[in-house]
């Protein structure tokens, strides 16, 4: 297995209070990169709301985290973020 298979990808999601029991309404996938090595992370917003205070958080093989974040993410609005943008 690659080393950049294993980077680990956490989003974090700074909800109301009424929604913090519930599961973020994000889906995440990932891709090569398509400018050199690495991998690039798509968060997207399933739902009709706007999230506020979206941070995602990616820690390197090696254990470097670096954090990417976004004052809002609109309605089943995308962000794809790669090392290199953090």
């Amino acid at each position: 297995m690659h080393s950049r298979s294993r980077l680990t990808t956490v989003v974090c999601l700074a909800l109301t209070v009424t929604a913090c029991a519930l599961e973020p309404p994000v889906s995440i996938g990932k891709k090569e990169s398509a400018v050199g090595q690495g991998i690039v992370v798509s968060v997207t917003n399933t739902s009709d709301e706007h999230l506020h205070d979206v941070i995602v958080s990616i820690t390197s093989p090696a254990g470097e985290t670096k954090q990417y974040v976004m004052a809002a993410l609109g309605p089943h609005e995308s962000v794809n973020v790669g090392w290199l943008k953090l």
